[in-house]
């Protein structure tokens, strides 16, 4: 059985998982920035300012390989 070279680019927020996206980084980077900006808009309620919230929720991403 021949070797896979794939990443899995894992999407976090804080400590949970959101979302995966397989072999190209830079499409992670931007579904990143999509899904904080989404999750800002539907719950700014919750904080004063923005950087409020970018100080409370933490997104990056956790680079990985995969099979």
């Amino acid at each position: 059985m021949g070797k896979i070279d794939m990443k899995a680019h894992v999407i976090c927020l804080n400590d949970s998982v959101e979302f995966v996206v397989i072999d190209d980084e830079v499409k992670a980077e931007e579904v990143k920035g999509k899904l904080a900006k989404s999750y800002y808009e539907k719950q700014s309620w919750r904080w004063s300012s923005y950087e409020e919230y970018q100080h409370l929720c933490f997104w990056h991403l956790h680079t990985v390989g995969a099979l």
